[in-house]
């Protein structure tokens, strides 16, 4: 349309057609550029908050590993003073069981014991017997 118009206009009306065309692309490439220029803005802010939220999320990671490991720490402290509770209470009872065992010598079988409570106990049995 634009040609067709320029074809049949004098010459001045065709430098003034290309005239406002070169103006309307102008305006659109300014546009254009804009657009660019704020998308290049949004990808950088973008950038900048994942590597905020990166960075947050590595503070956080490393936190929650050193309280891993102190309540892994810890753990291992609760299940050695166990062990040594449980130790200390099996070595009692086997001691009062000893002594009933030595007091009664006709104790021959001493129920449903498990294998380390018969070995405990076989030592007070055979000195008993």
């Amino acid at each position: 349309m634009k040609l067709l118009v320029a074809t049949l206009a004098p010459p001045d009306m065709e430098t003034a057609i290309a005239q406002a065309t070169l103006k309307s692309q102008a305006a659109a490439f300014a546009r254009i550029q804009e657009r660019i220029a704020h998308l290049q803005q949004d990808r950088e802010r973008e950038r900048a908050a994942h590597a905020s939220d990166m960075a947050r999320v590595s503070l956080e990671c490393e936190r929650l590993s050193q309280e891993c490991r102190y309540l892994t720490d810890k753990l291992h402290i609760v299940t050695a003073e166990k062990r040594a509770l449980e130790l200390s209470l099996t070595w009692r009872v086997a001691s009062r069981v000893r002594a009933l065992a030595i007091r009664v010598p006709g104790i021959r079988r001493i129920g449903n014991l498990s294998r380390s409570w018969r070995r405990i106990l076989g030592k007070a049995r055979s000195s008993a017997l």
